[in-house]
């Protein structure tokens, strides 16, 4: 599924419940995974490490000291990736959960980037901004811990002649954390929910690092920029991916997704043109954004949710109805 995957190193920080640092370390050594239990600290290691973290907040019946933070060591490619899944597997298998105050960071290495490089990746994620918000549950569109970045650093930052004090003077709490690059030389993303799901945090580190491969190598993206009519033409199913959202096959698997019996991927594969790869990581990714998806008999089932109908019609490339706002729905079900 990753096997393109950008060769930039990364690292993530993943905050969890229910189990001790002691408990979490000794299940990732048993899995095999280089860890040790520390106290507080920034500092960069070659080996997993859990800390503290005074921001995590217990749930009612939680023994004291029940929760941590797990710190990767800096990885790359696809082998970066399966450790974050062995080391999720050992932790989730030891008991290991999440709650609201727990949270998921991503560093991507921002060594390379110059500060005009740095800007246009910020213009271009708050030009996509609304789009990334559509696969994040509503606890992470602009909260606290991940506002939307300010229109005025990037300009900020694309002027500056040190830029690592000027990251170390920028609000720590945006989606894409600049400061970071001034302790660690690497640009923080935020805005993801916490999870101790592999699939989900593997998907979302994959998601940063094509981001920042393509900011890096795309042309200068305007935030003010002419809004695109979500009315265009139907592209032909049949019509080779590009660039553009295939609009018609986007339209395809929510059809065949809202059938009474659902579809299975290689339905949906056969129908649409994705890969089934596609279809999990990148276009389901997207629908948990704007309703229920879950496994039915072997077979996936799309449930619309109201709230979210405007952004699917617009992901279908559907001109959206004015509708009222229901209820918030439940969060979404992961298909394993």
């Amino acid at each position: 599924m990753f096997s393109n995957l950008p060769s930039r190193r990364f690292g993530v920080e993943i905050e969890f419940v229910g189990i001790t640092p002691a408990v979490a370390c000794a299940a990732l050594v048993a899995a095999g995974v280089v860890c040790r239990a520390e106290g507080y600290n920034h500092g960069l290691s070659n080996a997993w490490k859990i800390v503290p973290d005074g921001s995590i907040q217990l749930s009612p019946g939680m023994p004291l000291g029940a929760c941590g933070e797990l710190v990767s060591p800096p990885l790359s490619g696809v082998e970066g990736i399966e450790e974050v899944r062995r080391a999720l597997r050992a932790l989730v298998a030891a008991g290991a959960t999440v709650n609201a105050s727990c949270g998921l960071h991503v560093h991507v290495d921002a060594g390379d980037l110059s500060p005009t490089q740095i800007g246009k990746l910020l213009r271009r994620y708050s030009a996509f901004q609304s789009g990334i918000d559509a696969f994040m549950p509503a606890s992470r569109r602009n909260c606290r811990w991940a506002m939307r970045i300010d229109p005025a650093t990037a300009p900020l930052v694309e002027s500056s002649r040190n830029l690592r004090d000027t990251a170390a003077r920028l609000d720590r709490y945006r989606v894409i954390n600049v400061a970071a690059y001034a302790r660690h030389g690497t640009l923080e993303f935020r805005q993801h929910s916490a999870s101790v799901n592999g699939g989900k945090v593997a998907r979302w580190i994959a998601f940063v690092l094509f981001f920042v491969a393509a900011s890096v190598q795309s042309a200068p993206v305007s935030v003010a920029a002419a809004p695109v009519s979500v009315a265009a033409a139907p592209v032909s199913v049949a019509a080779g991916r590009g660039r553009r959202p295939n609009f018609a096959a986007r339209r395809e698997v929510v059809r065949l997704l809202l059938a009474p019996g659902g579809a299975t991927l290689s339905t949906l594969a056969a129908a649409t043109g994705y890969t089934e790869g596609t279809l999990q990581a990148s276009v389901f990714g997207a629908l948990r954004g704007m309703g229920r998806l879950s496994l039915v008999g072997g077979s996936y089932l799309y449930r619309v949710a109201p709230t979210h109908a405007a952004s699917l019609a617009s992901w279908q490339g559907i001109a959206p109805v004015a509708a009222p706002v229901a209820a918030p729905v439940a969060a979404p079900v992961a298909a394993p």
